[in-house]
């Protein structure tokens, strides 16, 4: 591109000698995908059935050595009950089992908010979150540039800050699966139980280039995430009668973990979100600060009045806790009696944390519910007092903790190491101003805005009367008419906000690896109550 212009220091478009060659572009879209699929099933008797999918894509994101590539999938299923003859108590018994691989790269379902396609600019200060459908490539690996105004309002040009990587292969997806289907005491009883086992990866990683090569970044491949977990569904029939009445009671809960399970190369981990993550390492733990404690779980406080806080850097921040739940479960109930039925469903999450932004906002600017009460509301009111009686404002909060009266905390890894050796502690009685102690919390401990996931959630309550009637064309239909209601309870250790609007957590085959959800403005959950009509014919 140097060939193209008068001066090696300047990329303005005045002062190009020849016009310039391509891939110069503000926007484009090109993206050729060539694709052969199949599909094979065959029964072997009654013993299994065995199906399998192949496809391969020639893709034009990735470079021409490294763009045609193939992914298959099989499962296999048997009914063991047709096999061996088992008790009488015992209606049939299916074992499955299933793999699957998934390739791709450098591809986008949106792009962009939708505004920005229409011309517009954001119609309020919080963008909304609507984007617009793209299904495109991404040019992430490629080295062109862009047109910009960046000098003095001239026509100018960038270059990507990505290195290009020629040798790019795709990202791979591979997953396993087992499982097990049984029913008893004519399927009075079931039960469903599934293991499943992902390797995310290798990955397409954006990597930190070295400052020699002019880049910011450079796309390779690396990085594998282990993903493994179970699911189980029960199901209980403990009515079922011929006067018409049935009762069925199902169950289901999951849980899995996500670790790290290969890194770039030869190394021993990745840094992100603030944490060096070492393989073997869940990749759903939150990093940050936290609040130094002594040995009875007190808060330390400075000869100021402050909390001592750790210093700054990623080798110092502690876990906060894991995105993801522990489990997650479910419970529903189906009565019914002739023409009558009502159905009851409630589920639920147990464990993950969220940094809750939104509490830390109102905590910094004064405008959290927690600082009217308390000891934030005893030291606001003092310092109001105070101020509207002398014109000037009296430090009214003391923290609940203790202080350091002799000795200098030292610090490795966040934790203080001489808390035994050369601290001495008194009770804190030190008075400082709450604003600047919100402020100050605000800015150095994220310990303080961490909140629990946990909800339960009277999901569906339903009531149905089912008729026969012949309003249509003198034939026979049956009508359903239905009075329902979602969302009727819910219960959290947070109850001025609905977890469930935030139950994704870290899931590195679904978002950005980098990513880490944080509770900000978010529409209300509403409580619905209203009747549903079903004919069928």
């Amino acid at each position: 591109m140097a060939n193209y212009r008068l001066s090696c220091n300047s990329w303005s478009l005045q002062l190009f000698e020849q016009p310039v060659p391509e891939p110069l572009y503000s926007y484009k879209a090109d993206m050729q995908v060539y694709s052969a699929y199949y599909s094979f099933d065959l029964s072997i008797l009654k013993y299994a059935t065995l199906s399998t999918t192949g496809r391969i894509d020639k893709l034009s994101t990735l470079p021409s050595d490294n763009n045609t590539f193939f992914y298959p999938s099989a499962t296999l299923s048997s009914m063991i009950s047709d096999i061996v003859k088992m008790p009488s108590f015992v209606n049939n018994i299916k074992v499955r089992a299933s793999y699957a691989n998934v390739k791709g790269a450098l591809t986008r379902p949106t792009i962009g908010p939708a505004y920005d396609a229409m011309g517009f600019s954001h119609p309020y200060s919080s963008r909304p979150d609507l984007t617009t459908s793209y299904n495109g490539p991404t040019y992430a690996n490629q080295d062109t540039y862009i047109t910009r105004a960046l000098y003095n309002n001239e026509p100018s040009v960038s270059l990507s800050p990505t290195m290009a990587n020629s040798s790019l292969k795709p990202y791979s997806v591979t997953s396993y699966e087992g499982g097990l289907e049984t029913n008893f005491f004519d399927n009075r009883i079931g039960l469903d139980l599934t293991y499943f086992y992902t390797l995310n990866g290798p990955q397409i990683f954006s990597k930190t280039a070295p400052a020699s090569t002019g880049y910011n970044y450079q796309l390779i491949n690396g990085v594998v995430t282990k993903k493994d977990g179970y699911e189980l569904t029960l199901r209980f029939v403990p009515i079922f009668n011929k006067t018409g009445m049935r009762w069925q009671i199902s169950m289901n809960g999951s849980t899995y973990r996500e670790t790290l399970h290969e890194a770039i190369g030869k190394e021993d981990g990745i840094s992100l979100n603030g944490h060096y993550y070492k393989i073997g390492e869940r990749m759903d733990g939150i990093f940050g600060t936290k609040y130094n404690r002594d040995n009875e779980g007190n808060v330390i406080f400075d000869a100021g009045g402050m909390p001592v806080y750790s210093p700054k850097g990623d080798e110092h921040n502690k876990l906060l806790g894991y995105a993801n739940p522990d489990y997650v479960w479910g419970i529903s109930s189906n009565f019914s009696y002739k023409n009558i039925s009502f159905n009851l469903q409630f589920d639920g999450r147990v464990g993950g944390t969220i940094f809750n932004e939104l509490y830390a906002r109102q905590f910094q600017s004064g405008n959290s519910p927690t600082l009217v009460s308390g000891s934030y509301g005893e030291a606001r009111r003092k310092e109001w007092d105070s101020y509207k009686n002398t014109g000037s404002i009296d430090p009214g909060l003391v923290g609940n903790g203790v202080k350091i009266v002799s000795g200098t905390p030292k610090f490795e890894n966040g934790y203080i190491t001489n808390m035994d050796e050369d601290l001495t502690f008194a009770p804190n009685d030190k008075a400082v101003r709450l604003q600047s102690y919100t402020q100050s919390i605000y800015s150095n401990i994220m310990e303080e805005f961490m909140v629990d996931k946990t909800y339960t959630k009277l999901r569906e309550v339903s009531v149905g009367y089912s008729f026969q009637t012949k309003l249509f064309q003198g034939k026979p239909q049956q009508i359903t008419v239905s009075l329902v209601g979602r969302n009727l309870l819910y219960f959290s250790k947070v109850d001025n906000m609905d977890m469930d609007q935030w139950a994704e957590g870290y899931n590195a085959s679904e978002t950005r690896i980098d990513s880490r959800p944080s509770i900000r403005l978010q529409s209300p959950t509403t409580r619905q109550i209203g009747f549903n009509l079903n004919v069928n014919f």
